[in-house]
């Protein structure tokens, strides 16, 4: 049982946040061993194996997106979190093609982390409930070729995870996932 135990005030000094995604990183969710966690948030990712890293993904300026939604039952009180990740690749090719294969025929998912333009980073996909692991997956890649010479030339990839608990906060992201990639 948890219980309300502090408010929120708006910071009058600094009321900006910039928005969008700057970087995703997902590892096969296999590899990852454990995730240690505080009050704070997330402290640390250990994976299976010294061999085992995440992998890095950019996406064009200004076009990762993550949401995250949560609902309750109100008879029930049981919660479920909607988390999704939205991010184009410019100028479809080969290589773009293989990862996006790669991740429709993985079976295990994926722990995501990902780094907002604040700086703060997030990760999901990390959820056990009930012995079995809530991942991310790759629900949907579109590819487009464009139509004209100045249409954009592109992939537009959705990765999602149906949760019981919203991100965790990675504390000192940049720092935990420059020693994981």
């Amino acid at each position: 049982m948890s219980l309300l135990t502090t408010g929120r005030t708006v910071n009058c000094a600094d009321g900006t946040c910039a928005g969008g995604v700057g970087k995703l990183y997902l590892a096969n969710a296999n590899e990852v061993s454990s995730v240690a966690t505080s009050s704070a948030g997330a402290t640390g990712i250990t994976m299976a194996s010294s061999a085992y890293n995440f992998y890095e993904f950019d996406f064009r300026d200004f076009s990762g997106n993550f949401t995250e939604t949560l609902t309750q039952d109100l008879d029930t009180l049981a919660v479920s979190v909607e988390q999704v990740f939205t991010g184009i690749w410019t100028c479809r090719n080969q290589s773009d093609r293989d990862i996006i294969q790669d991740l429709a025929n993985q079976t295990c998912g994926v722990v995501a982390v990902h780094g907002e333009n604040t700086g703060t980073y997030w990760i999901w996909g990390d959820v056990t409930v009930g012995g079995k692991r809530l991942v991310g997956r790759l629900s949907t890649a579109e590819g487009n070729s464009g139509t004209a010479l100045t249409d954009a030339n592109q992939y537009q990839i959705t990765i999602t995870c149906r949760s019981t608990q919203l991100a965790k906060v990675l504390v000192d992201g940049e720092t935990v996932m420059a020693a994981l990639i």
